[in-house]
């Protein structure tokens, strides 16, 4: 009855789909799609853009959702999906490296770039996680560091190189209308194929519910095993990307559906998510078709995903309860070098930065070490310092909210807190025609205290989970990206001021504004060192603070308030930089800090340095190319993130 139900429902947003994109009349549309010819141009473009449409919507979402069961099922982990981990980069990085690097090749096979680049993804993240951590929240850790950096390899080139990659953008973005009728035809034996694999492996699937060791001792060949199962997943992923691009949600939704559905046999789940994905971008699609029409403008499925993902998925995961994540995740450190010797080498590394900053230029000549003149020293402080005071601010909001949530996850740009202080400036600048700087610093503030607000009241409906909580972060942070992207497709001619902003450049930032971020950043950083003690405490959770004598009730608030204006404050000044916010507070417990007040100092100068020197590569080292500072950062975090992650594993 269950899979009568699916097909029906299948077969009803087939039709409504179909319906979206303003078919011929129902008879006539019936013996078009049954092999009838087209008789004008009107039934030409039902059969060769509307029915092909449907059809890539229906496939390519079947497809992802084995893909994310798949995966689920093989890692006993309910937050894997291409997307968490970083497959979905990894492909996009393989073909736009392939576009540059071998155009022709890339065109005539272009699912070979995207498989290799996921494949390159996958084995970067088990490197990373280790066989036993690909069960849990290390896989995510692992596979947002490796998407962050793989995304961030092939934003690069997207900029470097020529019309060549930036034609990929529509692509990138997710849109059904580009799929054809060819690449259906490669697209469906992928899909029978690997559907009918796994439902031969169902049994091994299901054997591995009882945990790797039993399954081992009952026969199966994991070493065998998981390779193949792991492939398979990837095919089925690089071939969805290649034909439309990356889709987000329905690969790490269609599972969880289905397991909430009552599918409790890995067959039935398989089977299950298959028809639940192909369900997801039917319905996705439908609403994107709309939205366009509404518009005037392009609005892809990719835009559409997570606006109705991200929203039924926070609403599954209220309906479920896990154990609470152990305090030794923050706490832990590598070793115990004194902080304060730790803290001078950074400073002094900032220090050095700092000057090569001001005296190291380059030129059309080539590279100079002189004093600037007034005109280069007016043009280089004002960016160094905003970049400094933002790396900053950003890593002290990442210590504090990854303390306070006890979730390694929790970062401003990870858990949509960034994403709402953006969404804020852009909303103002679009809606209430407010000019860019006068909107920035209030608009980002406020967005960033909405975002965190939602993500703090969803989390304590459900208290304790790990999952709950990353999971929820990762869904708003999505929901909040889908509606930038429709932000700025409506918008007019303040949108490309709009975008220069959103890279995380800091090439408009002059000398006011940088002192205005500093003078906010300072009071900040010296307020939370100030209440350290407090947020040592509530690492080890609620109760046991409120035991020790923290005032919880205010506390919280407080701690709240400094990650949302520190995070509003520098995405106000440059613009999004990811990565800074995650990856500052990792490398300072790595170094040492195990202690809240070491943390705070370490991660706030590491921040420091990391952006101050992403803006100064980003400005000299492919001249005359400027590179934003966002973009380099996540380059050079996302570097040591995953070195350092896998030798912590070691």
């Amino acid at each position: 009855m269950r899979l009568i139900a699916l097909l029906a429902s299948l077969l009803t947003l087939a039709v409504l789909h179909l319906l979206a994109q303003a078919p011929p009349p129902a008879g006539r549309s019936l013996a078009l799609a049954l092999g009838a010819e087209p008789a004008d141009f009107r039934e030409v473009v039902f059969v060769n853009a509307s029915l092909a449409r449907t059809t890539a919507a229906a496939v390519v979402g079947a497809m992802l959702g084995l893909a994310g069961s798949l995966l689920q099922q093989l890692l006993r982990n309910p937050l894997a999906s291409p997307t968490t981990l970083g497959v979905a980069s990894g492909a996009w990085l393989g073909l736009v490296a392939g576009t540059v690097l071998a155009p022709a090749a890339a065109a005539a096979n272009g699912v070979l770039f995207a498989f290799g680049g996921a494949v390159l993804a996958g084995a970067m993240v088990f490197a990373i996680a280790g066989p036993r951590g690909m069960a849990g929240l290390p896989a995510i850790l692992a596979g947002m560091a490796v998407s962050l950096l793989l995304g961030a390899l092939a934003r690069a080139f997207v900029l470097l190189e020529d019309q060549r990659a930036r034609d990929l953008g529509i692509w990138a973005a997710g849109d059904l209308g580009q799929a054809t009728w060819a690449d259906l035809s490669l697209l469906l034996p992928v899909l029978l194929t690997g559907l009918l694999g796994a439902l031969a492996c169902s049994r091994a699937l299901t054997l591995l519910r009882l945990g790797f060791d039993v399954a081992s001792g009952r026969g199966l060949a994991l070493a065998f095993f998981a390779p193949v199962v792991s492939l398979a997943a990837l095919g089925l992923t690089a071939s969805a990307i290649t034909a439309v691009g990356p889709i987000a949600f329905v690969g790490l939704l269609a599972p969880a559906i289905a397991r909430l559905a009552g599918a409790a046999s890995s067959r039935d789940e398989l089977i299950a998510a298959t028809g639940l994905g192909a369900a997801a971008l039917l319905g996705t699609d439908a609403v994107a078709i709309v939205s366009t029409g509404w518009a005037a403008q392009l609005i892809t499925s990719g835009a559409i995903a997570p606006l109705i993902g991200a929203p039924v998925l926070i609403l599954l995961l209220l309906q479920r309860r896990g154990a609470e994540l152990p305090s030794s995740w923050i706490t832990s450190a590598v070793n115990r070098r004194p902080v304060l010797r730790i803290a001078l080498s950074l400073a002094a590394a900032l220090a050095l930065t700092s000057l090569g900053a001001l005296l190291i230029g380059r030129q059309t000549g080539g590279w100079s070490v002189t004093l600037p003149t007034a005109l280069e020293l007016g043009f280089r402080w004002p960016r160094a310092l905003a970049a400094a005071a933002s790396g900053m601010a950003l890593a002290i909001a990442g210590s504090v909210l990854q303390r306070l949530l006890r979730n390694p996850l929790a970062s401003p740009d990870v858990i949509g807190v960034s994403g709402g202080a953006a969404f804020g400036v852009v909303l103002s600048v679009l809606i209430l025609g407010i000019s860019l700087g006068d909107a920035a610093m209030p608009a980002a503030a406020l967005g960033a205290s909405t975002a965190l607000g939602a993500l703090l009241l969803l989390a304590r409906l459900r208290p304790g989970d790990p999952f709950v909580l990353a999971l929820t972060g990762l869904s708003l942070a999505a929901l909040l990206e889908a509606l930038l992207s429709l932000g700025l497709a409506w918008g007019g001619e303040e949108v490309f001021s709009l975008l220069g902003w959103l890279s995380g450049s800091t090439l408009r930032i002059d000398g006011p504004a940088a002192l205005r971020l500093t003078a906010l950043v300072l009071p900040l950083m010296a307020m939370t060192i100030l209440l350290a003690r407090w947020l040592d405490l509530l690492t080890l959770g609620r109760f046991e603070a409120a035991a020790r004598g923290v005032p919880v009730a205010l506390a919280i608030p407080v701690f709240l308030v400094i990650a949302g204006t520190a995070t509003g404050v520098a995405t106000a000044t440059i613009g999004l930089a990811p990565f800074v916010g995650l990856a500052a507070p990792h490398i300072a417990r790595l170094l040492t800090a195990s202690s809240a007040r070491g943390e705070l100092w370490l991660s706030a100068l590491t921040g420091a340095l990391l952006m101050l020197a992403a803006d100064w590569i980003g400005r000299t080292a492919l001249h005359p190319i400027q590179l934003p500072a966002g973009l380099v950062a996540a380059l050079l975090g996302g570097t040591y993130m995953v070195v350092a992650l896998s030798l912590r594993r070691r």
